[in-house]
Formats: C-alpha cells, structure tokens, sequence
C-alpha cells in the first residue's frame, strides 16, 4: 500500500510532460497554416496588381506614377488578410523583348509587379522561425 502512496502524482506530471509537447506541435502546425494562407493571399493580391498594372495604359503611354498607384491600389483593395503596413509592393517595367525600343510603359512591355511580407513561425510565445515571403508576377501591357 505504500508503494501506492509514492505514485500517486506520476499520472499528472506525466500528463503535463506530453501535453505541453502536443500542445506545442498542435499550435505549430495551426500557425503554419496561416503563413500558408498569407502567402495564397500574397500570391493573390500580386496577380491582381499585375493584371490592374497591365490594362492601366489606357489609349497612349501609360505614366509610371499613374501605373504604380494602380497596382497598389488593387493589390491593398484585394486582399483583407494581410497586413497592408507591412506590406511592400515594388512595381517595375520591362522593355519588350519582341521589339525593344528603351521606351517602357508601351503596349507590348511588360509590368512586374514584387510583394514581400515578413512572417514568423511562433509556437506558444517561442520564435522558431522569422523571414520575408516574396511572390513576384509580369504580365503584358495591353
């Protein structure tokens, strides 16, 4: 009977062992899911500024300021996930490389759109991991 006595907390401690690391990977795997989501609706947000960015000439040359306020709107008006403070947006032209003439912001150039978001991989107030995730996407101007 004494023997009994002696183990009475084993159980608990136990408990409390494995459930903190269950617990952990459990929250982990959550949490990984949602950067996996940022970065769906940073892939997301990118297609449409590029696609906004690629109709925006209009019927002459489009201006490069007019070009990016129309990218930035669409890719902060697209998505409400993410955070648009964090959120930086880079919106470059190409010359084209059917008929290459220096001049960008013609029909048949090419808009590149850049998004970059920082994400962290914390589980239970623990930083794992930390970086910036990137989706870039061109598309030709019509």
């Amino acid at each position: 009977m004494r023997i009994l006595k002696r183990e009475r907390g084993q159980t608990a401690v136990e408990f409390a062992l494995c459930a903190t690391v269950f617990f952990m990977i459990v929250f982990g795997l959550l949490k990984v899911a949602v950067i996996y989501g940022d970065y769906t609706a940073l892939q997301h947000a990118a297609r449409d500024g590029t696609r906004k960015g690629s109709v925006t000439r209009g019927t002459g040359d489009a201006s490069p300021a007019a070009v990016s306020a129309a990218v930035s709107t669409a890719v902060l008006g697209s998505n409400s996930l993410l955070d648009a403070s964090k959120l930086g947006i880079t919106v470059t032209g190409l010359d084209s490389h059917v008929a290459p003439d220096s001049t960008l912001w013609e029909a048949h150039d090419i808009v590149k759109v850049t998004l970059t978001y920082p994400w962290k991989l914390d589980v239970m107030g623990l930083t794992v991991w930390s970086g910036t995730m990137t989706s870039s996407t061109q598309a030709i101007i019509e």
